[in-house]
């Protein structure tokens, strides 16, 4: 029979916060069959850490692994972020770490979309329609439902997927039900063989504008799509379409102006992130969810997002005044917004856990993670071992 891991609230009220490392790798030295060592090693942080629990639970299977990488935020970033998910699946044996099928059970865990979009390669489109832009841009940037980018993500890029596998059925599909020139007023009394020709010839030069060399932008894309009237497009667009499009003073215009100076390949990329074909998703987003393979990445300076700290979490950013007051206050801290996300992230994971953390300075932080007892010095690892 497996051993029934309990809440922490019941875990704290059964066997206290004051369990010192050694009662505690006794209990899952009972409870697991673990060795001593294995033991000890898999919970020494459980009275600091969120993290802990996932440890115990990992220590249980006994197969699963948990690794802290505290890495320089730097430009090299992302090939960092590759080199760890090498290390991975050359250390746990198992390639699935480099897959970005969703069939891999992968997720790479980020605080804010913005994180997902550099990675990802589409940072200028979601700066476009997320900086300083209206609150309908922003969110409908995420699913896909704020207009500019709703024609797009909805019908212009499924219609070149189409197009490129050869499904003209598709291609049927959304042009009968969104090119103006298919609609039964306008070819009443024409013959269908020239529209659909033409039709056609728009579609093959779209898809040319889409090729792997092209040059092509979002303004170059929209300008075709609605001089041929491939699809119907909201009547906003039309003032951005024209030479010289002058600011009318209506709320998201220099923003358009932006998205529409984008590079055609950043669409490709954003498609990936929104109908989830990549292995990226917010800390928020996955509450609930659990995978098997699970790497969180913690990056306070590209995040951007002030509510959580997880440099004040770690020990390495110093508490505000405002912070300390909180607390003496018995407030709600960014401390606490902190670890009830960390937590979530890190319980996601079903066998195996990464945390890839990215700070000003890593000796640093290093230290006050290791004088805070959150993490055993032998599950750190750092970028001399992603060499």
């Amino acid at each position: 029979m497996l051993w029934r891991w309990p809440s922490r609230p019941r875990f704290k009220e059964q066997w206290g916060s004051a369990l010192g490392n050694g009662d505690i790798s006794r209990l899952v030295l009972t409870q697991s069959g673990l060795s001593p060592t294995t033991a000890k090693r898999q919970v020494q942080i459980l009275a600091y850490c969120p993290i802990a629990d996932v440890r115990l639970r990992t220590a249980f299977r006994s197969s699963g692994t948990a690794t802290l990488f505290v890495l320089p935020a730097d430009a090299q970033r992302s090939a960092q972020l590759s080199a760890v998910r090498s290390w991975l699946a050359s250390e746990t044996a198992d390639d699935l770490w480099l897959s970005d099928n969703p069939e891999a059970d992968v997720r790479l865990l980020v605080l804010v979309h913005r994180m997902a979009a550099t990675r990802l390669g589409f940072p200028n489109l979601y700066a476009a329609l997320n900086d300083r832009a209206p609150m309908s841009f922003s969110e409908g940037l995420a699913n896909g439902t704020a207009w500019p980018i709703r024609p797009i993500a909805q019908q212009l890029l499924p219609l070149v997927a189409a197009a490129r596998e050869g499904d003209h059925f598709t291609v049927m599909s959304i042009l009968r039900r969104e090119s103006p020139k298919l609609e039964r007023e306008r070819l009443r009394g024409q013959a269908a063989v020239p529209v659909l020709t033409n039709l056609q010839y728009a579609v093959d030069a779209l898809i040319g504008m889409f090729a792997d060399e092209s040059r092509s932008t979002v303004r170059d894309v929209m300008k075709h799509v609605h001089a041929n009237e491939l699809l119907r497009l909201d009547d906003r667009y039309g003032r951005h379409l024209v030479p010289e499009p002058a600011d009318d003073g209506s709320g998201g215009f220099a923003n358009v102006q932006s998205f529409l100076d984008c590079s055609v390949a950043e669409l490709w990329a954003y498609r990936r992130y929104f109908i989830e074909e990549s292995p990226f998703a917010t800390h928020h987003g996955v509450k609930g969810a659990q995978f098997e393979r699970v790497l969180v990445v913690v990056d306070d300076e590209e995040a951007a997002f002030h509510q959580y700290s997880y440099g004040k979490y770690f020990g390495y950013v110093p508490l505000s005044d405002s912070d300390r007051a909180r607390i003496e206050a018995g407030e709600e801290t960014v401390l606490d917004r902190t670890r009830r996300l960390f937590y979530v992230c890190c319980s996601r994971a079903v066998k195996d856990l990464a945390i890839v953390l990215f700070v000003p300075d890593v000796p640093v932080a290093v230290a006050a993670i290791v004088k805070k007892n959150l993490f055993p010095r032998d599950s750190i690892r750092g970028v001399e071992h992603l060499a």
